[in-house]
């Protein structure tokens, strides 16, 4: 059974497993969160692919480079 506790003395959040801490976190909303994702055994979703060469913005050229 897993359960959201304060984390030791802190204002923390704890998620256990039987008495075995799994995740801390900021908020109490962010743990019940978690373990909704686990008892639903949703996985994370995938991270989005890195932006190819064409789709990255172009650099603009740097200021001060023409001195002589």
């Amino acid at each position: 059974m897993l359960t959201v506790e304060r984390y030791r003395r802190t204002r923390f959040w704890g998620l256990y497993e039987a008495g075995q801490l799994l995740c801390v976190t900021v908020y109490k909303k962010g743990a019940e969160a978690v373990k909704s994702r686990i008892e639903r055994g949703t996985p994370a979703p995938p991270p989005p692919p890195p932006p190819s060469i064409e789709t990255r913005p172009a650099r603009p050229p740097a200021r001060g480079c023409d001195r002589r």
